[in-house]
């Protein structure tokens, strides 16, 4: 057996009642009788007032596009923003202003923390969105959408002539999208990516890729790439969270093949997550995380959420799918910190830094073998059944194996180590690990 190192892609894995994918974030829980509650009142990592049409107040590292009208902060990497007070608002005259963020290296959702009142005027919108897949065409296969921060990219496409394969790539994340089959008598697109997260998300995850689609033979015979998933937000306010303007964290589109009579389309990322915290919420605002972008109808949605101490004022039909509206004022993030780590594949060992949000792979194996894959937890339970999925790049669905955790792999500190073996024809591939278990 021979195999290539690449940069491996990593996913933390929390528990809940559900497979929940979140990074690390703000542990503070929610008081609602001091009223602190995004726990950043006084914080010393504030960036004080933001404010959209003030220069200044703009985090580090942000950027302004007046041809598009975009304003893209710069995530820390702990996707983390702090603020006193936060504003908005449009800095031209035109109706379509928009703020977004570029991901950082491990995607992580975004958290902003306001300590008083936060405010998105009308004509404004935060977007999360997922990426549409890129088409290919007689040179290149179609590849797979950019994620959200927080979500999962859509997967490549076949392209016979150039990847060698008929079948499709899998979206990523735990929700990924069927690729499309060439193989079969009748050729198939790739299927939507799915939401997969509890109600409460806690953790914050974003929505998963769509599947690639397929090429049934040579030529210009290239499968559209799927749609990357939705982003993840929580924004949590301790005064009135006022939204004229919009939050979206769509799914995006999947993309067409080069010739439908030889190769099929991609299909669309699911919708992301919106979770809104604050005292008072209200506005004339709206609130997406559709999957297809909400064409024709809202298929593969992700999930919205609102805690207020008072009943919110957001028009119903503003909001799609429908807000989970709650009075208790959960945690943030979770108080079981627990997490399930890929640290190694082969004889390679893992880097920190994530890469297959860009399309790397995990690993290249050039004859077929078998392969062990190193499982890493902490915070989980002995008996937990971990989960790992090896997606081809192009070329068919995951191929899945699964370790039970033993007591007597786990260390005094919690941390348990499993190992999973694989037998896995050649070709590249990404990585992903879960597990699932029931907290108190």
């Amino acid at each position: 057996m021979r195999t290539t190192a690449r940069p491996i892609r990593v996913r933390d894995v929390f528990a809940m009642g559900a497979l929940l994918i979140g990074f690390g974030q703000l542990a503070v829980p929610a008081r609602a009788a001091s009223l602190d509650l995004c726990g950043c009142t006084n914080h010393p990592q504030s960036l004080g007032d933001f404010d959209t049409g003030k220069q200044e107040s703009w985090p580090p590292g942000s950027v302004i596009d007046e041809a598009k009208r975009v304003l893209t902060i710069a995530l820390p990497p702990d996707g983390i923003l702090i603020f006193n007070r936060f504003t908005a608002r449009r800095w031209g005259e035109r109706t379509d202003y928009q703020i977004r963020f570029e991901r950082n290296p491990k995607n992580t959702p975004v958290t902003i923390l306001v300590a008083g009142d936060a405010i998105i005027e009308k004509y404004v919108g935060i977007y999360l969105d997922g990426y549409n897949g890129i088409s290919g065409n007689n040179h290149i296969h179609g590849r797979g959408g950019a994620p959200g921060p927080g979500g999962f990219r859509g997967g490549d496409g076949a392209y016979l002539d150039v990847n060698g394969a008929n079948d499709g790539g899998e979206g990523q994340g735990p929700g990924g999208g069927v690729p499309g089959v060439g193989k079969t008598a009748e050729m198939t697109g790739g299927s939507p990516g799915a939401f997969v997260g509890s109600r409460d998300l806690r953790p914050l995850i974003g929505g998963s890729g769509g599947g690639g689609g397929a090429s049934v033979g040579p030529g210009n015979c290239s499968g559209g790439g799927g749609g990357g998933g939705g982003g993840a937000i929580v924004f949590a306010v301790n005064g009135t969270l006022t939204i004229d303007g919009g939050i979206n964290a769509d799914g995006g589109y999947g993309s067409h093949p080069s010739d439908g009579k030889c190769s099929s389309g991609g299909s669309f990322g699911s919708g992301g997550a919106i979770r809104l915290i604050a005292d008072t919420v209200r506005g004339d605002g709206g609130l997406a995380a559709r999957g297809n972008r909400g064409y024709h109808r809202n298929e593969s949605p992700g999930i919205i959420r609102i805690e207020s101490l008072h009943d919110d004022e957001l028009r119903p039909e503003r909001s799609d799918p429908p807000v989970i509206r709650s009075n208790v004022i959960a945690p943030i993030v979770n108080p079981v910190r627990s997490s399930v780590t890929i640290t190694a594949i082969g004889d390679q060992a893992v880097p920190d830094v994530l890469q297959g949000i860009d399309g790397d792979v995990d690993l290249v194996l050039q004859t077929p073998g078998s392969v062990k894959v190193q499982v890493q937890t902490q915070g989980v339970p002995a008996g937990t059944t971990v989960e790992v999925a090896m997606k081809p790049k192009a070329g068919g669905t995951a191929i899945r194996e699964r370790a039970e955790l033993n007591a007597s792999g786990c260390n005094p500190s919690g941390v348990c180590t499993a190992f999973v073996a694989f037998d896995l024809p050649s070709g590249m591939y990404f990585a992903e690990a879960r597990a699932t278990f029931e907290t108190p």
